[in-house]
């Protein structure tokens, strides 16, 4: 008989409950601890089920918390399905009508659903892409937490030095060891020769020139004083260097395992190794999609549809799938469009002849762009703009 374990996963335990293939409960719900003895318990607990092929083990994706859990269960025997939390949630909502939510309710919902839905086991990935999608993550709150750094010095200077970023640009080699040592425009105004020598021996492409302009806009500079901003610059440049540091060591990391793959997504013009690497990171194998259509749901661009009666209507994207993937994406097409034809030429077609807003339009050729993935990806071949349509 097939039998059925919900598991609600959270940070320090797992609630579990199990049913037989009837629907009738056989454990539960109860508690394991998210450490060797609680997982040792929960195998315990599966083992008087007996076949480990006729056990169907549900969890819902929760961020990481499930994936200790999962690995675990994999290297016993058993084979889990990793659901999205809100085909959990929408179902069950829809089978009481009473509005409860709670950890033990939650085991039971998500074993009901394995039981009535029969959701897939989840294969595991290859370690490369859970490895790349990982590094991809965090490369990207990196990156923005090294723009905001940028706009806080930005912002200072243009209070007490407004006309530097005319001159140079703030986040540049020679800014950040410039401003690290005279965060005040007087400071600059009165550099030394010997830390000038400096200055252009380590931003190779700063002239002499430059830096002069830099000091004679500063003698004259509009700006005013302000000792509170001049700290403020000489806190953050080290913090920016520090994560700027942290960006290139991930780089190379990432493109250590892209070397690696055999994959054709960077081939497209307009993707870069860590686009590339971020989108197959965030599918963890084209393979597991048997259609363009499913890796569309997966990062949630398909558009919603409402049919009832004689209406039949499409509208916005779901967005119920993979934020980042969606929005590594949405950023991809913007460099797309710009560097292929085909695409320049299916934008302007979306935006001119069917009159559609520019995101609208973007999420199109985002579409397309997943399509033509599938195709390379499925067919082990990199892109050729002549066989594009």
């Amino acid at each position: 008989m097939p039998y059925f374990v919900g598991v609600d996963v959270s940070k320090w335990k797992h609630d579990v409950f199990i049913m037989d293939g009837l629907g009738e409960a056989i454990k539960g719900p109860f508690e394991v601890k998210n450490d060797s003895d609680g997982f040792s318990a929960l195998l315990e607990s599966l083992k008087p089920l007996g076949d480990k092929a006729s056990v169907s083990i549900c969890m819902e994706s929760t961020g990481h918390y499930h994936k200790d859990l999962s690995g675990f269960l994999k290297l016993h025997g058993y084979i889990p399905s990793i659901v999205n939390p809100y085909l959990i949630s929408r179902f069950a909502k829809g089978v009481t009508l009473r509005k409860e939510k709670n950890d033990r309710y939650d085991s039971i919902a998500i074993a009901r659903y394995a039981f009535e839905r029969k959701p897939t086991p989840s294969l595991a990935g290859s370690e490369n892409l859970i490895k790349l999608r990982r590094l991809t993550r965090v490369r990207d709150k990196l990156v923005r937490e090294r723009s905001d750094k940028t706009v806080i010095i930005t912002d200072c200077l243009d209070e007490i030095f407004p006309e530097y970023a005319k001159i140079a640009k703030v986040d540049s080699a020679l800014s950040l060891a410039l401003l690290e040592r005279c965060p005040t425009a007087k400071e600059i105004s009165s550099m030394s020769v010997s830390f000038r020598e400096k200055l252009r021996k380590v931003a190779r492409r700063a002239s002499s020139l430059k830096i002069q302009n830099i000091m004679d806009a500063a003698k004259k500079t509009v700006g005013r004083p302000d000792e509170s901003l001049s700290a403020i610059i000489a806190s953050q440049i080290p913090i920016f260097k520090a994560v700027d540091n942290s960006i290139d060591t991930i780089e190379n990391e990432i493109k250590a395992i892209m070397a690696g793959l055999d994959e054709h997504v960077s081939s497209i013009p307009g993707i870069g190794i860590n686009s590339a690497a971020a989108i197959l990171g965030e599918y963890g194998g084209i393979e597991r999609f048997p259609s363009p259509s499913k890796m569309l749901s997966f990062a949630g661009l398909e558009p919603s549809h409402y049919q009832s009666g004689q209406m039949d209507a499409h509208g916005k994207m779901v967005k119920h799938g993979s934020p980042h993937l969606r929005y590594v994406l949405m950023n991809v097409a913007v460099t797309v469009k710009n560097y292929s034809p085909v695409f320049a030429a299916y934008y302007l077609k979306k935006r001119e002849a069917e009159g559609k807003k520019r995101r609208v339009a973007l999420s199109h050729v985002a579409k397309k762009l997943i399509r033509v993935i599938w195709k390379l990806e499925t067919s082990g071949c990199d892109y050729e703009e002549a066989n594009m349509r």
